[in-house]
């Protein structure tokens, strides 16, 4: 295999990924219309539009001046607002959820998404490692016996350890633990403890700016700290 097919193979397969999570977010839209088509804000949707526009030229046509302007704050890029949109609109939509569904149903369905996400983030993973294992050209991508065989390996995609950089594959896991925490975040919440949240949430976001790897829980052969 050629090292074009291997690199448009890695593409579609980060692509995959890429498009999980925008439907993701788009299953909680078509929520907010089924509950209540009139209460739709289009100022989240233009502002996903935005997000979505940004992520794509920063992650294609990486030398052109397209790239340039949008993107002059070198650390700024629209997966931050996205997962922020993600989780304002998450937040809406199972907040009316809960009030006509009890929290015990909502909570099984965050879970099941999460699920959903856990098994692409797991297959996508997988075939990575598949591409590598036959060709050999993904460096980012350790090899199977470097990680101790195949049991290891396996054992550590399967707990989210495993995100080889540069390929977009901490992305689904992060979206994964996200919304498994949304059911205490929301629980929390509705009994007047928001305060207690957003000190958590604050907390965690400033051990990271401060010790990236302080929290991390990859595993070192990533070669990645993104989670």
């Amino acid at each position: 295999m050629s090292n074009s097919k291997v690199a448009g193979a890695v593409s579609k397969a980060g692509y995959f990924q890429g498009q999980t999570a925008f439907l993701t977010s788009a299953e909680e839209t078509a929520l907010t219309e089924s509950e209540t088509k009139a209460d739709r804000n289009k100022v989240i949707d233009v502002l996903r539009g935005l997000c979505i526009v940004s992520m794509l030229t920063g992650h294609f046509g990486t030398e052109t001046y397209l790239r340039y302007w949008t993107h002059l704050p070198r650390f700024f890029d629209g997966a931050a607002g996205f997962v922020f949109l993600s989780g304002l609109v998450l937040g809406l939509v199972h907040a009316r959820r809960i009030q006509k569904h009890g929290e015990w149903n909502t909570a099984k369905l965050i879970v099941k998404r999460a699920g959903l996400l856990f098994i692409a983030h797991i297959f996508i993973t997988l075939v990575a490692f598949g591409i590598h294992e036959r060709t050999g050209r993904i460096a980012s991508v350790p090899s199977v016996s470097a990680l101790g065989g195949l049991k290891e390996t396996l054992l550590l995609v399967s707990t989210l350890r495993l995100q080889p950089f540069g390929l977009g594959l901490d992305i689904l896991p992060l979206y994964v633990v996200f919304l498994l925490s949304t059911p205490v975040a929301l629980g929390m919440m509705r009994r007047k403890m928001t305060g207690p949240v957003l000190l958590i949430s604050f907390a965690l976001y400033a051990s990271v700016q401060i010790r990236p790897d302080l929290l991390n829980l990859v595993e070192p052969r990533s070669g990645s700290v993104a989670f």
